[in-house]
């Protein structure tokens, strides 16, 4: 009779235990797969949109930073003389090497304005990292674009960045490059016109440049 006791309290107990393991499994698990699933779309969250505002100027910002250029004496100068506004000068400047008179690219474009050897040449251009010749140069360079596409500010920018070749060949609109259309909407967003009277254009080479964008 105790061993026949001894083996049902054995059962029940048994029973017992294998309740417990249901009940642990049964709240355990979820909890476990909630976690795990929290965990996963953390790691998938989408990057942080602030993070990659700080990291990239706001239009406004480009037009502040254009207005308190260092070099705003010599942009005045040189737009005046090439009929460029000198606010056009200034963003294509802060967009082209962040007003850094030593700025070198991988594709050996020069100084502030970022004039290739071709386009320094082409202009008259012997020191691209003298302030006042590179500042001249690009004002020039742009003066003659905007002639070249009838004040049209968005294709002069495609052509400053592309070459004015590339923009004919794809039938005088702004080329499929995605650093190129990048540069034209930040540029002319933060210019707020996409028109600029055209300049009187002084004698210059017509030799169109080759694209400096592929």
């Amino acid at each position: 009779m105790f061993r026949s006791s001894s083996l049902l309290f054995g059962n029940r107990m048994s029973r017992w235990f294998k309740l417990a393991l249901v009940l642990i499994t049964f709240f355990a698990v979820p909890s476990l797969c909630k976690h795990t699933i929290i965990a996963l779309t953390a790691q998938e969250e989408p990057p942080n949109k602030q993070a990659e505002a700080e990291a990239e100027p706001s239009v406004e910002a480009e037009a502040q930073g254009a207005e308190e250029s260092p070099f705003n004496r010599l942009i005045a100068k040189a737009g005046a003389k090439y009929g460029v506004d000198p606010l056009l000068i200034r963003l294509v400047m802060g967009q082209e090497s962040r007003f850094k008179a030593n700025a070198h690219s991988p594709k050996n474009a020069q100084g502030l304005m970022q004039l290739i050897p071709d386009t320094a040449k082409r202009f008259g251009i012997k020191n691209p990292y003298d302030p006042q010749q590179n500042i001249d140069g690009g004002a020039r360079y742009l003066s003659w674009l905007l002639n070249r596409f009838d004040g049209d500010v968005k294709l002069a920018l495609a052509g400053y960045n592309a070459g004015e070749n590339a923009v004919k060949r794809y039938g005088n609109k702004v080329p499929p490059y995605k650093e190129t259309r990048q540069y034209v909407n930040k540029i002319t967003a933060a210019y707020g016109s996409e028109y600029h009277q055209v300049p009187a254009q002084k004698k210059t080479s017509t030799k169109p440049l080759l694209a400096t964008v592929q």
